[in-house]
């Protein structure tokens, strides 16, 4: 690859560090619980803000950091796609498309998960370009690809998804399946021994695990329960039950999709950040599962829901919510939010900072592409007319919607969590449009091992 790309990336990069913003944007209500380590939280963020802060206090140093990691992603996955691409022009643009892309730059300034968690996405699709590249022979490529998907995991479980994507994708690159076992052996060793060292470091640092799982499984049966589920909840809750079961059936009542589905969120957090915290954990799953397996249609429409909500774009929160995050952690007090929740509040729009803004509804036509990038190159392979460039953009077309249903099924639909895939999405559309020019032509990467 041309030395071009690596100096306009140097300088690209010095320009982004500078253009750091404050605090009120690079922080979230969440940050806290990854500088101070919350046992809420998992292992490898915390752990790689830990090491930061043994050079320095200095936040605008993290996003720094963070900065230089994407970008050297971002090269990386441009040398790979210089083997594909052959124009010179073609590579710019792509280039451009990562270096440049506001919602990559605004999500690896801010303290929170998603700033590593993109980088490492970022690799994923680098390090399967290149298995591809090497006929699927390398076993190298491969471990690194495995350390990649268990940091990713490791930061955030939504990741888990990509294990399981990927060894469905090796068996169907692989033809000869007297192969497959060293790949499978590579690609889970370096992911056991990575987990098993994060649930270490935390025990170490924690002792016993605490997971957001659990809250979310409770929150979302909560949700969903209805009268004759009352005896389940424990002693302590029943007090709780009429106004938990009023505020369902207000919410079920309303008229209109999108009235439902964005009140939903709120209720969520408020179920979530009130009641849960009355219960132990384990208590409070076991519960949450009961509820949703005695109410499963009702769960499944909430998730499918949640869903639209991560592809929506839009998002609601109360006016104090608005104020700036900074004077809102300083002078945060915890409320009855059962008993002062309020309608009116509920329904306040979110302000917006570019490139946040203009997306509302707007991902919705890429999730359109996705769905039917993923079904035509699952059409394709069964008929076996499949070219390697589909197939990749199906496999990572899987991985968009498989970590969204995750997300939707157990977390709180946030419109960051969607953002993340914003790798994939363009590689995608890259994929689409080297499929289209090379159509006619045979194509560069093989189709079998």
């Amino acid at each position: 690859m041309n030395k071009r790309f690596y100096i306009a990336g140097l300088f690209t990069l010095i320009i982004q560090i500078i253009c750091i913003p404050g605090q009120n944007i690079c922080f979230e209500p969440d940050t806290g619980t990854y500088l101070n380590w919350s046992p809420i939280r998992t292992t490898a963020y915390p752990v790689f803000l830990n090491l930061l802060q043994l050079f320095t206090d200095n936040w605008k140093f993290y996003s720094a950091i963070q900065l230089i990691l994407s970008s050297w992603a971002v090269l990386f996955l441009i040398f790979e796609l210089s083997f594909i691409l052959k124009k010179q022009s073609l590579i710019w643009f792509c280039w451009a498309c990562f270096m440049l892309n506001p919602i990559l730059f605004w999500l690896n300034i801010k303290i929170l998960t998603e700033s590593l968690f993109l980088t490492l996405m970022v690799c994923i699709i680098a390090y399967t370009l290149r298995f591809v590249r090497q006929e699927m022979k390398n076993h190298k490529t491969l471990v690194l690809l495995s350390v990649c998907v268990s940091l990713s995991i490791s930061i955030r479980p939504a990741g888990m998804f990509y294990l399981p994507a990927l060894v469905f994708f090796i068996f169907l690159l692989i033809q000869d399946k007297q192969k497959m076992l060293p790949s499978i052996f590579a690609l889970f060793i370096p992911c056991f021994l990575i987990m098993g060292l994060s649930k270490a470091i935390y025990t170490s640092q924690h002792g016993q695990g605490k997971s957001l799982l659990d809250a979310h499984i409770f929150a979302r049966g909560l949700m969903i329960m209805t009268e004759k589920d009352t005896p389940l909840l424990p002693p302590n809750l029943q007090k709780e039950a009429p106004q938990i079961l009023d505020l369902n059936k207000k919410v079920n009542s309303l008229q209109g999709f999108n009235l439902r589905h964005l009140i939903r969120t709120r209720q969520e957090v408020m179920y979530q950040h009130q009641l849960n915290h009355q219960m132990t954990d384990q208590d409070r799953k076991q519960l949450g599962i009961t509820l949703i397996k005695n109410n499963f249609y009702q769960y499944f429409k909430l998730t499918s829901l949640h869903f639209f909500h991560l592809w929506s774009g839009f998002e609601v929160c109360s006016q104090a919510e608005s104020d700036s995050y900074a004077q809102q952690n300083k002078n945060w007090t915890k409320i009855n939010l059962v008993k002062d929740f309020s309608w009116q509040d509920t329904l306040v729009k979110k302000r917006r900072v570019f490139p946040i803004a203009w997306l509302h509804w707007g991902l919705l036509i890429p999730l359109f592409i996705i769905s039917f990038t993923a079904f035509y190159s699952i059409y394709l392979r069964i008929k076996k007319t499949d070219t390697p460039y589909l197939r990749l953009a199906g496999f990572f077309s899987i991985c968009c919607i498989g970590s969204s249903l995750l997300t939707a099924m157990v977390g709180i639909a946030t419109l960051r969590y969607t953002l993340t895939l914003t790798p994939f999405i363009l590689i995608i559309f890259i994929l689409w449009f080297i499929h289209i020019q090379q159509s006619k032509s045979s194509p560069s990467l093989p189709e079998t091992a």
